[in-house]
């Protein structure tokens, strides 16, 4: 659709804040694309009649970044819309590219507001911030992570640099403002900023962080070899790539497994299995699922840790996530494994979470499947394997208030994690107990949930179904006060208890464990306890 921008809408748009301190704030503005301009060749040859705004900066004398980039800008269709930051030196670097090269560029909505983009590293942190979404028929205002899209690094002279990696000087920057499709489409900047601070600062290393090894070499795939049909035969030539480990002291399981700079169209084309040294493989991805296309048609574009789907955290902490299907190249970072529909076992591939496979020292072998090879083909530069030892029993899933009846607010402890081998006794406590009353202990093996008890209860179930309850104990104490308690030696009762869920455990396997007792004028007439996580340890 034909849209123009009169110049009269210039006078509704909010000014760019100036209240940052550390911002240059004299870029002036004006209409995109100039009178006479023609269309671009993504991405090999620029569009004319670009709008160049240049203002006059002198960079802070304090050791500073590039922090962001702030710009007031109202234009239709967004991806027709490239914005370049032009440094003293003369050199160009992206800061937001949407286009790709699609015909009808890939963004229909329009800028209409106040934006700020900053360093996409940085915006990756524990509070992140998002990529500009393209939904509906206008683009919101707000903070943005610089995005590259497709862009290769160095066409036509722009670099894709993260913001603060950008060298800080003083002189003439400019916002360079590009149209590739200038006949239907136009817009205008008002004015922006360029905006200095303090690097931002590295995130804390996790606790009980995995050790990653040495890595193994990467290559193309596929390298010929046919197609599989799925799940009944797999592709004929997977590309593999083995790697000599040994276990590191103290470990106790599999945390992780790395793929540096994977690179492949079509996600559901790649089928990503682990083999260890006995022969035994496991699937870490998985989303083909035998749909019609192939399934996710988004890209693997990036470096992805594929971690434990019941336990395994991101780097902020927070339960990781399966690979998903959304935004056109999956975003780099951590994964939970993902076995999508994948009948365990076929092929001799199982659907196992890393934290149960065993860890040993010796050969691992990561194999790449592309299920439909013809059509699209890929990479990956390197892997490595990664073990943890295992944390202190943690708790999750604080109760909240008002708490029990009586006001209790039931806590769980564990004296050590369970063995194996009896090395040590994983006693199970239970404190702040509504007296009086009956209790017990259940766990469950398949991971964390947060979901009402009932109703009218401030309690949560934080315990996956299905859950294995352990004996009934009386809680002690005073009825309507909260000195009740009950323990249980967890190790114990699973040995004698041999068909029990979990039963027979392996080293790195992992039960999450709740308290129950009874609370007749609660809603249930029951209340529960927070939750704690245990692992196996041999």
């Amino acid at each position: 659709m034909f849209r123009t921008l009169a110049l009269s809408t210039l006078a509704l748009w909010p000014c760019v804040s100036r209240a940052a301190a550390q911002c240059a704030s004299n870029g002036p503005g004006g209409f995109v694309p100039a009178s006479g301009a023609t269309d671009g060749l993504w991405p090999l040859l620029l569009p004319t009649g670009s709008l160049v705004s240049t203002q006059q900066v002198s960079a802070p004398a304090t050791p500073s970044v590039i922090r962001a980039v702030k710009f007031a800008l109202k234009h239709t269709f967004a991806s027709d819309v490239q914005l370049v930051l032009l440094s003293p030196a003369g050199n160009a670097y992206n800061l937001l590219q949407k286009n790709d090269g699609s015909l009808a560029g890939s963004c229909a909505a329009d800028f209409f507001g106040v934006y700020e983009l900053v360093d996409p590293i940085a915006a990756g942190g524990c509070n992140a911030i998002p990529r500009l979404a393209c939904s509906g028929t206008q683009l919101a205002p707000g903070t943005y992570q610089q995005e590259f899209g497709a862009w290769p690094s160095g066409a036509a002279g722009i670099a894709n640099v993260p913001l603060e990696q950008i060298p800080v000087a003083s002189g003439a920057w400019s916002l360079v403002v590009h149209d590739w499709f200038v006949g239907s489409d136009n817009g205008a900047l008002l004015s922006w900023e360029l905006c200095f601070g303090s690097p931002t600062p590295l995130p804390p290393p996790a606790p009980n962080a995995p050790q990653c090894g040495a890595s193994a070499s990467g290559g193309s795939f596929p390298s010929g070899g046919t197609s599989g049909s799925w799940p009944s035969s797999l592709p004929s030539a997977p590309f593999s790539a083995p790697l000599a480990v040994s276990v590191p002291p103290g470990a106790t399981q599999v945390a992780a497994v790395r793929v540096q700079a994977l690179a492949h169209p079509w996600i559901g084309d790649v089928q990503l299995v682990l083999e260890a040294p006995s022969g035994l493989r496991y699937n870490l991805v998985q989303t083909n699922d035998g749909l019609p296309g192939g399934g996710c048609s988004d890209d693997f574009n990036g470096t992805y840790t594929f971690v434990d789907p019941l336990s395994g955290t991101d780097p902020c902490g927070a339960l990781a996530q399966p690979v998903g299907c959304g935004p056109s190249t999956l975003p780099e970072g951590t994964y939970a494994q993902t076995f999508g529909n994948w009948p365990s076992g076929t092929h001799g591939i199982l659907n196992v979470p890393l934290s149960q496979i065993p860890p040993a020292s010796g050969t691992w072998t990561l194999r790449a499947y592309d299920w439909w090879v013809p059509a699209d083909s890929g990479s990956l530069a390197s892997w490595s394997l990664c073990f943890s030892s295992s944390a202190a029993p943690t708790t999750f899933c604080t109760p909240q208030f008002p708490g029990t009846t009586s006001g209790c607010y039931a806590t769980i402890s564990a004296s050590a994690q369970p063995s194996l081998s009896s090395a040590t006794s994983c006693l199970l406590s239970l404190a702040h107990v509504e007296g009086g009353k009956t209790g017990l202990f259940f766990y469950g093996t398949q991971g964390r949930t947060s979901s009402p008890w009932c109703s009218t209860s401030s309690n949560l179930l934080c315990v996956k179904p299905p859950t294995q309850r352990t004996s009934a104990l009386d809680t002690g104490g005073s009825d309507g006060a909260c000195n009740g308690s009950l323990a249980l030696d967890f190790d114990a009762w699973c040995a004698t208890h041999p068909g029990a869920v979990g039963n027979p455990w392996s080293a790195g396997a992992k039960a999450w464990v709740q308290g129950w007792f009874r609370d007749p004028p609660a809603c249930k007439t029951t209340s529960l306890s927070e939750g704690i996580e245990l692992t196996w340890q041999p």
